[in-house]
């Protein structure tokens, strides 16, 4: 029902028409020539963070709380929430964080947070201790994503922005796919500390890729440059 004005007010837009109209062809050629390291880079790392966030907290995460503390639905619910805080804590301060840290300290911050809320799930003594590494994820994510979009959006030109976040949404995707079903693949082989251990592989990658790809320089900074 929510959805019914925004649909009222969108066929009420009149939207810009290109000068110039392209085949679907022709367009996704061009889309392939603007395709660069950098680019590729950023869109991996999306690959990897939905990988990691719908493995280890929306699958992981439930299961370890019922398997170690005998935790009801209703309370691990509950303890997911923290989830959300963290993110929406640090969601609020990010446009004063972009002014003040570069790109990379953005990512490298939401790589620590994201090793640090991994290994500390299957080695919290008690339930409610679970809700701080959910914290520290959530608080990760609310770094890593936005930061990764803009620049992803930056890294090519306007008229190819739209194909480009929707490669974008449909490696979120795969890894919301891949995720839940690789990580229980390992917890059935060796449990759930070493598919906790074994998912730190993922932050790491995301730290190589950083180095790899993302400049130097703030968020901001690079806009004016783009």
């Amino acid at each position: 029902l929510f959805a019914l004005p925004v649909a009222f007010i969108t066929m009420r837009t009149e939207l810009l028409r290109p000068e110039k109209t392209v085949s679907f062809r022709q367009y996704m050629h061009q889309v392939y020539l603007v395709f660069s390291r950098r680019t590729l880079g950023y869109l991996a790392v999306t690959l990897c963070v939905f990988f990691m966030l719908f493995g280890g907290i929306i699958t992981g995460y439930p299961a370890l709380a019922r398997q170690f503390f005998a935790a009801e639905p209703a309370v691990i619910g509950i303890l997911m929430v923290v989830f959300s805080i963290g993110s929406g804590i640090v969601s609020v301060v990010f446009g004063k964080l972009t002014l003040h840290i570069s790109a990379r300290g953005l990512l490298f911050a939401s790589i620590g947070l994201y090793a640090l809320g991994i290994a500390l799930i299957p080695r919290m003594p008690a339930l409610g201790w679970l809700a701080l590494p959910l914290l520290l994820f959530g608080a990760g994510h609310a770094l890593n994503v936005p930061c990764v979009q803009s620049l992803l959006v930056q890294s090519v030109t306007p008229a190819q922005r739209g194909a480009f976040l929707s490669v974008n949404s449909m490696l979120t995707r795969i890894g919301q796919t891949t995720g839940p079903y690789i990580f229980s693949r390992i917890t059935e082989w060796q449990g759930l500390t070493t598919a906790f251990d074994a998912l730190l592989a993922v932050p790491l990658m995301i730290l190589l890729l950083t180095l790899a790809v993302v400049p130097g320089g703030k968020l901001e900074d690079q806009q004016k440059q783009g």
